[in-house]
């Protein structure tokens, strides 16, 4: 009984006759495709179609600069009381360097975007400004 059962199963599995064959196929086909006579405009292709070195880089970036390289977003906000008990580093605004306060400023105000990430916002931090405690945190894509 138990060996009908398994026999009986196999077919729903796909394990049994005719498994191979129930999978459709694709023949592949050489069908023209459409040409829409666009120039390409940052030196890749010749005006033949044969391909030309390029520069490496995306239209519109700084040349070296990797499609996949994201700046980094600095966000200053005043600190919640769950944020002033779980972050355990202070900083004192007049501490912090000309290039730091002006990052921290843009910050407040709305999302300061940088290219490299000073280790002062390597992690959450307090900064405390005017007597009022923000909460920094440094994101990424």
């Amino acid at each position: 009984m138990l060996f009908a059962l398994l026999v009986g199963t196999a077919g729903c599995l796909g394990a049994g006759p005719g498994a191979a064959t129930d999978t459709p196929t694709q023949t592949p086909t050489n069908t023209p495709t459409e040409t829409n006579d666009v120039t390409d405009t940052d030196g890749t292709d010749t005006p033949d179609g044969s391909p030309t070195p390029g520069s490496g880089t995306v239209p519109e970036t700084d040349v070296g600069t990797s499609p996949y390289d994201c700046p980094y977003y600095l966000d200053a906000e005043p600190a919640t009381d769950s944020q002033r008990e779980r972050i355990d580093r202070t900083v004192a605004y007049e501490n912090l360097t000309a290039d730091r306060r002006s990052e921290f400023d843009r910050a407040r105000t709305d999302t300061a975007e940088l290219e490299a990430l000073p280790e002062v916002w390597g992690s959450p931090v307090l900064v405390t400004h005017e007597g009022e405690q923000y909460y920094v945190v440094a994101s990424t894509c």
